[in-house]
């Protein structure tokens, strides 16, 4: 009986997961930009902090730590026999990894086929909720400004079909362009795991395995 109530309750637990909306904002308005996260309630932001929320309840605040620029170091000079050597060797391998490719292509191609349309599958899944762009054209050269605005207007009606929102708006007293842009995206995870498990299913992962080793050799 326990044992009932325990796999009912993973189920019932697991049904959620699997069925919750997953939401993803982004947010640009000139230099500033904010990501957000949604899911089961939780709420992850990062804009120049990252904050975590639950119900609109702030569980969590972190600052961003400034990373030091790592200085590389300059490699040694080397000596023209071993770097001759070195090109030789790179020039074998080319030619051996292209051979080795030419006698897989059927497998390469089949391969790369379903890759493609697991991500045509992956994009199908993702719901457009949001997407405003907003742009104030400006350039140095006022003439450039308005053949590149003539050029949008020749695109547009391929434009509308990706935003549910666009505007451009010239702007011949400034030089520097100014991008505004609002997205939301949402899924639900059984629709991921459907793509990945088509994926893990389609593609020959033995075979795929053994010819990254006989290349990499």
């Amino acid at each position: 009986m326990i044992l009932l109530i325990i796999i009912a309750v993973l189920l019932i637990i697991s049904f959620i997961l699997l069925f919750s909306k997953i939401s993803f904002f982004y947010i640009k308005k000139g230099v500033l930009s904010v990501k957000r996260f949604r899911y089961l309630g939780f709420t992850i932001e990062k804009n120049e902090r990252s904050y975590i929320y639950w119900k609109g309840l702030k569980l969590r605040e972190k600052q961003k730590k400034n990373e030091k620029q790592k200085e590389e170091k300059p490699d040694k000079k080397k000596g023209k026999k071993t770097k001759e050597k070195e090109k030789k060797s790179k020039k074998k391998r080319s030619i051996n990894d292209i051979m080795a490719m030419w006698e897989e292509r059927d497998f390469i191609f089949s391969t790369l086929k379903n890759i493609l349309i697991s991500l045509y599958k992956l994009i199908k899944c993702i719901k457009i909720n949001k997407a405003e762009l907003e742009i104030r054209l400006a350039t140095p050269d006022p003439y450039i400004t308005g053949l590149i605005y003539g050029y949008y207007q020749s695109a547009k009606f391929l434009l509308v079909k990706l935003f549910t929102k666009i505007t451009v708006n010239t702007d011949f007293e400034n030089e520097i362009p100014e991008i505004n842009l609002e997205l939301e995206i949402s899924t639900r995870l059984y629709k991921i795991f459907f793509v990945i498990f088509w994926l893990i299913f389609h593609i020959r992962w033995i075979k795929l395995i053994k010819f990254i080793r006989k290349i990499k050799k």
